[in-house]
């Protein structure tokens, strides 16, 4: 059995296509979506002053991330 991760439910495709037109409260779903994901690539890890190793989240990686999301959900077509 599998205790450690759950399956997370899909993003609607109508909420792809809406923010995909530029729906902003559409886009703010699919952003949030992804923003786990987006905050798991963003870790970074830095030594402090007393040589210690700390991890935190790269917050201009994660608005790079997002602003990248956005351009490419606002190039996304359905056929």
């Amino acid at each position: 059995m599998n205790q450690g991760k759950q399956k997370k439910a899909l993003l609607p495709y109508q909420t792809s296509l809406r923010a995909s037109k530029g729906d902003p409260i559409a886009m703010e779903t699919v952003i949030g979506y992804y923003r786990p994901y987006m905050a798991t690539l963003a870790m970074r890890e830095s030594v402090d002053d007393g040589g210690h190793c700390r991890k935190g989240t790269d917050i201009e990686m994660m608005r790079r991330l997002e602003a990248k999301l956005t351009a490419k959900v606002l190039l996304f077509r359905a056929e």
